[in-house]
């Protein structure tokens, strides 16, 4: 479905499916709902707006297309309770100079193939975003930001990623408030502080492994406290941050360090059902990964033969039987389905 200078008009409830290009493809679009859709297995995005003002997407099922849903030169939108997931590259595009973009309550999800995937990425001169209580789950990167400014994240949960989970990168993601939200099982560390003028209060970090929660080096105007620290119950000692005075790995250095956390604790989260300890497999060691057994980055350290393990998030309970230090490998059962 194409449309272009369109306004007050209603999308609802269609199934579009296969189309080599995009599935809803809007170019000048005001006033605009699409609601209750399914837009799956499309050559390139599921949904796609370019110079939208005042529009809403709600509601929608948007899977396995190239992209999920992208928007780019428009303002005053909002995107909510979408389940945006299993796209081959990104699942959700804000880009190009859009601002005034409200992201809410939407599942954004299962972002793991091709083109450095991310659940959501910003680009390219976007200001006044609010992402506020989604679920993002599974992903390269959970969110990708550069050249970004006045953006808001609360009440999220972030959960599960290969690399950082949420990136102000290249020195130009900047002016950010983080807030309340939960960040856990990241491949890397929880966030990636690379601009100026970060508000961080009342998070719960969590990595899984032994690496630094987040770094603040050569960050100007960070601000924060209230949060909650930990990394594994498994590895005594991890790395809590990185500062500019150094690698810290106690709360009480880091805090001496930058001046900031002063409420803050290091300490056990406390989830239920949750995993204890977090992995990505080895990507030089994928060619020889089998259904059975898995090469680890990292190494095996915080796992244990017993432990119930799951790969990629999904729900599917597998036992690790044998443990190999010295090559990094651990042994499950049952396998993965070939």
């Amino acid at each position: 479905m194409e449309g272009r200078k369109v306004a007050h008009l209603r999308i609802v409830g269609l199934e579009l499916v296969g189309s080599l290009r995009d599935g809803i493809e809007l170019h000048g679009a005001e006033e605009v709902h699409i609601t209750g859709c399914i837009v799956a297995d499309n050559g390139r995005a599921g949904i796609s707006l370019r110079e939208a003002q005042g529009s809403v997407v709600s509601r929608n099922i948007v899977r396995r297309n190239q992209y999920g849903v992208t928007v780019s030169y428009s303002r005053d939108l909002t995107l909510q309770e979408n389940d945006i997931g299993h796209n081959a590259v990104d699942g959700l595009v804000v880009s190009w100079k859009s601002s005034d973009v409200t992201v809410r309550r939407n599942y954004i999800h299962h972002h793991l193939m091709w083109g450095h995937p991310d659940n959501l990425q910003c680009y390219r001169d976007v200001s006044t975003l609010l992402v506020e209580d989604n679920l993002l789950l599974a992903a390269g990167q959970s969110v990708m930001l550069e050249q970004a400014r006045q953006l808001t994240f609360r009440g999220n949960m972030i959960v599960g990623c290969a690399a950082y989970m949420l990136i102000f990168g290249h020195g130009n993601a900047a002016d950010s408030v983080i807030e309340r939200n939960t960040l856990a099982f990241s491949g890397y560390g929880c966030m990636n502080l690379t601009g100026h003028d970060y508000k961080v209060y009342e998070n719960v970090f969590m990595t899984g492994h032994g690496k630094p929660v987040y770094g603040v080096r050569g960050v100007k105007g960070y601000r924060a406290d209230r949060n909650v620290f930990f990394n594994t119950s498994r590895l005594p000692h991890a790395m809590v941050m990185a500062t500019d005075a150094g690698w810290h790995r106690d709360l009480a250095a880091a805090r001496a360090a930058t001046g900031q956390d002063r409420h803050s604790v290091y300490a056990d989260p406390g989830f239920r059902k949750a995993p204890v300890a977090f992995r990505v497999l080895d990507p030089k060691r994928l060619h020889e990964c089998t259904r059975q057994r898995w090469y680890l980055r990292g190494g095996t350290e915080g796992f244990r033969v017993g432990d119930t393990v799951e790969v990629n998030f999904d729900g599917q309970a597998r036992r690790v039987v044998s443990l190999d230090p010295s090559d990094g490998a651990i042994g499950v059962e049952p396998p993965l389905q070939a």
